[in-house]
């Protein structure tokens, strides 16, 4: 009936669906006859593992049953949820940077390199260094939203760079694949070491002139670099812009989780630093027994100690 008007709910749960299973049987019973419940497992979210909607024809019923499910589902399992972070990455990223708090600082920093690089370089001479590591995810937001204010009605792909490892997780390749999509991304892929892999860009896209790199002070060979930093003399000529150079590994993470950005499912699973799976194990920090005796390991945002980040590199 085209009269009729449906009103919606959704609710996000970091539990297991057998754990709130008992829950959602007592919420069918209850409000079957006005209220459809649907119950959807994720199994690649860094935020929730169901996803409950509601729909109804009667708004009093449907929040009924709304309030229902909010009371007794089990205490801290509903997440806030942002379901499309992407669109409206200017609006979230400006407005942490205009918050004043600690993080709000770096993010402003970080958005100042980037609107300076923009100054002094088209788009179509930038690209954007892009492995899948939780680093160049954060930077990745950071440029998409800063283009996005800059150039609201622009239609053309970003370009980024991806130097191919030997022997890369499934997952990392998979979520490089699904964030090229989300982003709008164009990939140049290379293959070999840096030097070699900015050589054969050079020869590929004649064009590019400068790369943004997630890299951070604490990285390897990085305690001395600048915002801007053109490589070294006997390397391919490229200006190496580092606008996360004084981020934290706490930093990142809590970037990431505040904006609800989508992440590689490894982290989720005891990695803290990726390469290729010949040299990537899961981090002995996060190790723990659970209550069944078995082996398991907490997401790498709990770390503790972030000296420990690259432990599992090797």
């Amino acid at each position: 009936n085209e009269q009729t008007r449906f009103h919606s709910r959704e609710i996000y749960v970091n539990a297991d669906e057998t754990r709130i299973a008992p829950i959602l049987d007592q919420a069918y019973g209850l409000f079957r006859r006005r209220t459809s419940l649907g119950s959807y497992p994720d199994w690649v979210s860094n935020y929730f593992r169901v996803k409950l909607t509601l729909d109804s024809e009667s708004e009093s019923h449907l929040e009924e049953a709304y309030a229902f499910l909010m009371e007794n589902l089990p205490e801290g399992t509903v997440v806030p949820f942002i379901a499309d972070p992407v669109s409206r990455a200017a609006t979230d990223v400006y407005a942490l940077a205009q918050s004043g708090s600690l993080l709000g600082q770096k993010v402003a920093a970080a958005v100042q390199t980037i609107e300076e690089a923009l100054d002094r370089y088209p788009l179509s001479k930038l690209c954007i260094g892009f492995n899948g590591g939780k680093d160049c995810t954060a930077l990745l937001h950071l440029f998409h939203a800063v283009v996005q204010r800059r150039y609201p009605e622009r239609t053309e792909k970003l370009q980024a760079l991806h130097i191919c490892t030997v022997s890369p997780f499934p997952e990392m390749e998979q979520f490089i694949g699904v964030t090229a999509e989300r982003y709008n991304l164009r990939i140049c892929e290379v293959h070999g070491n840096i030097k070699q892999a900015l050589a054969d860009l050079k020869l590929q896209h004649p064009e590019l002139e400068a790369v943004l790199m997630g890299t951070r002070r604490t990285d390897p060979y990085s305690c001395t670099l600048t915002p801007f930093h053109m490589t070294d003399p006997n390397w391919p000529p490229y200006m190496r812009v580092n606008p996360l150079l004084d981020w934290t590994y706490r930093d990142i993470w809590k970037f990431l989780r505040t904006l609800h950005l989508p992440y590689c499912i490894l982290y989720d699973k005891g990695y803290t630093s990726l390469g290729s799976m010949n040299n990537t194990q899961k981090n002995p920090a996060l190790r723990y027994i659970d209550a069944q005796g078995r082996e398991c390991y907490r997401p790498a945002y709990q770390l503790e100690n972030e000296e420990d980040e690259r432990t599992s590199r090797h």
